[in-house]
């Protein structure tokens, strides 16, 4: 085995895609400081998994990758592709040549592949294990190794020395069973925790179902007396609505008869309406007249108020010609009393003799004209009064009607009054018919909502009761709910007790399956073999391990395509072969020894006695256990066996059987 090419791009120094074959023999690299021969011995133990960024001479795992200079932009990956000519078969694979490969990208992810595919890490480091070529071997060493290698330091040299003994691989599987056995420690103190926890369970749920139980006999009872009082209160009610009945038949006679006695009422009120009607027409006639009357009573009063005022103006006007004649009279005095001093004076002044004169002329004249004016006055003031005497003589006639009138107002208002009364009276009978009648319809509402609350009450009773039947129904489900839980407990206890001491029964290839999934991607705590999906009772345990046989260890897939993948897996890691079982495909061909048949006098299937994980199982534990039956002894076995021939087996409740072409299993437990 050489490394015989390596293939650099983007690993520190080298930018550009650097191919470099080696010969068989000695390849020496030569060349000034600075142009990465270093680089190189740091590309190949980078490749086969150096994990530690100062053992290739930088500070981060992203200074591998070319940074750049300043004529070169930086990549944004690094990869690294060895290939080692495995001529002499020492790497444990069929190929003669291996390509190893590895990516580092700006973002921190890395890929690392086995020609050309995709793959961890782990399978690198196992394929160079005890080979001494690997990140920590002495295939590769450096400026430093050799002063640790002759140190004093026991455990390098130590380590070496494994590595070039082949003894690693030892070492590290060594740790790893230390590593499961610690894991299959914690997982038994974990099923001592989980028996004490479900026996606090089982213990509790068995009180429940004490109480339970007590709750049941309670209720039957309980339900037992509400029956009797419900028919009870039952009778009591359908007395009470034979009577209630009667009683409504009576109000709805009673109702009848008011009805009868309101129609006629309402006839007679009817009658009475049209007479009202009648009358209140006739009566609209004469207040049409009376409103006629009273108009012209107005407007005649109106004239009357203008005529009054007409006649005191005039008064006014007398009375004032009468102070004007006063002040005449009393001027004329004067006059007369000046002619008097002026004739006195007359004698003494001719001038003012003759001038007096023509003022007594004037006067004279003025008084003339005051007279005629007073006589036009005298006229006027006869004329107006005239006027009054005819205005009273028509107000005297108008008051004389208006009285005749007002009479027959009063007539017709009194028999509108009595019409009134009458009808109020009328109101009066027909209220108290109404009274009459509602309260007739009141007594039948309170018998028919007495009626109704006693059906009320009825459905109630009959609603509590089923109430009651629902709540008993609850109860005893519940009861079973909790009895199934504490089987599936049980199980469960059962099942984890199985599970921890079958993985060290089982071949390197199922255990391997068990450490790293079935499929790879699949979690190692979801593998499961047919032994972990499949429990029965203490009693039962070691039948169904015998009934099971080689079946128990195999591993279980869903479908078909995990199967394969299993097998692949195998196959590429050598870890030897495993039968595995697929669920899907069980009703299409079943791996069992033949169908199920009806059990023989002195034996019984076994099938019923065993619980499947999940009811996804369930096929699996049909096709695995038909034709199985459970003996009493194997001698009783052995005799069912020769009577019935192959398919059937017959186990044991020990763990021996009997069955198939003079096969005989017996022995001691442990």
């Amino acid at each position: 085995m050489y490394l015989s090419q390596l293939t650099l791009h983007g690993f520190k120094s080298f930018a550009e895609p650097t191919t470099l074959d080696f010969a068989p023999g000695i390849t020496a690299i030569v060349g000034p400081n600075g142009c990465g021969k270093s680089n190189i011995v740091d590309a190949v133990r980078w490749a086969i998994g150096e994990q530690r960024p100062t053992a290739l001479r930088s500070e981060t795992m992203d200074d591998v990758i070319f940074n750049g200079t300043s004529e070169r932009k930086p990549l944004g990956m690094a990869e690294v592709e060895l290939t080692v000519e495995n001529n002499r078969g020492v790497l444990p694979t069929e190929y003669s040549e291996v390509a190893l490969g590895r990516r580092l990208f700006q973002d921190g992810t890395s890929e690392y592949l086995l020609n050309q595919t995709e793959c961890r890490l782990k399978d690198i480091r196992d394929l160079f294990m005890d080979t001494g070529m690997g990140a920590d071997a002495y295939s590769v060493i450096e400026r430093g190794m050799i002063d640790d290698i002759l140190s004093d330091n026991t455990e390098e040299r130590r380590r070496l020395f494994e590595e070039a003994a082949g003894i690693t691989r030892y070492k590290r599987r060594r740790r790893q069973a230390l590593r499961k056995l610690d894991n299959t420690q914690q997982d038994l103190d974990r099923v001592r925790d989980l028996t004490g926890e479900v026996k606090k369970k089982v213990r509790r749920l068995k009180r429940q179902a004490e109480r339970a139980e007590q709750h049941r006999e309670l209720s039957t009872e309980l339900h037992r007396k509400e029956r009797a009082l419900a028919e009870a209160e039952y009778v009591r009610l359908a007395e009470r609505r034979d009577v209630l009945a009667s009683e409504v038949e009576a109000l709805e006679e009673r109702a009848e008869a008011l009805g009868a006695e309101q129609s006629e009422a309402e006839e007679r009120l009817e009658t009475l309406r049209e007479t009202l009607a009648e009358r209140e027409s006739g009566l609209g006639d004469e207040r049409e007249a009376l409103d006629a009357a009273r108009d012209r009573v107005r407007r005649l009063e109106g004239e009357q108020r203008l005529a009054s005022e007409r006649l005191e103006q005039a008064r006014r006007d007398r009375k004032r010609l009468r102070r004007e004649a006063e002040r005449d009279a009393d001027r004329r005095d004067d006059l007369q009393q000046k002619q008097e001093r002026l004739e006195n004076e007359l004698e003494a002044a001719v001038p003012e003799r003759d001038e007096a004169e023509a003022d007594l002329e004037a006067a004279k004249e003025e008084r003339q004209s005051a007279r005629a004016a007073a006589e036009d006055k005298r006229e006027a003031v006869r004329e107006l009064r005239q006027e009054e005497e005819e205005l009273s003589e028509r107000r005297a006639e108008e008051r004389s009607r208006r009285d005749r009138r007002t009479s027959r107002v009063e007539t017709l208002e009194d028999e509108q009054r009595r019409a009134y009364e009458r009808l109020d009276r009328l109101d009066e009978r027909a209220d108290q018919l109404d009274e009459r009648v509602a309260e007739a319809e009141s007594s039948q509402e309170k018998a028919a909502a007495e009626v109704e609350d006693a059906r009320k009450a009825l459905r109630s009773a009959e609603a509590d009761h089923t109430e009651r039947e629902a709540a008993l129904d609850d109860a005893t489900e519940a009861l079973e709910d909790l009895r199934r839980r504490r089987e599936a407990a049980r199980a469960e206890v059962d099942l984890l007790e199985s599970l921890v001491s079958s993985y060290d029964e089982h071949s390197g290839a199922v255990q391997f399956l068990a450490e790293e999934g079935l499929t790879g991607e699949q979690a190692a705590e979801d593998f499961r073999t047919v032994a972990d999906v499949l429990a029965a009772g203490k009693e039962h345990r070691a039948a169904l391990a015998a009934a099971l046989g080689e079946w128990a260890a195999c591993p279980v897939a869903a479908t078909r395509a995990e199967a394969r993948r299993a097998v692949a897996r195998l196959r590429e890691h050598g870890k030897g072969q495993a039968t595995v079982v697929v669920l899907d495909r069980l009703q299409n061909g079943t791996p069992s020894n033949g169908p199920a048949a009806d059990a023989p006098s002195g034996a019984q299937p076994l099938r019923p006695v065993v619980r499947p994980l999940a009811k996804t199982y369930a096929p699996l534990a049909d096709a695995l256990l038909s034709g199985v039956f459970l003996a009493d002894s194997l001698d009783e076995a052995e005799r069912l066996s020769d009577e019935h021939g192959p398919p059937a087996r017959f186990v044991t409740p020990g763990g021996e059987w009997a069955g198939g072409p003079g096969l005989l299993h017996g022995g001691s437990e442990s």
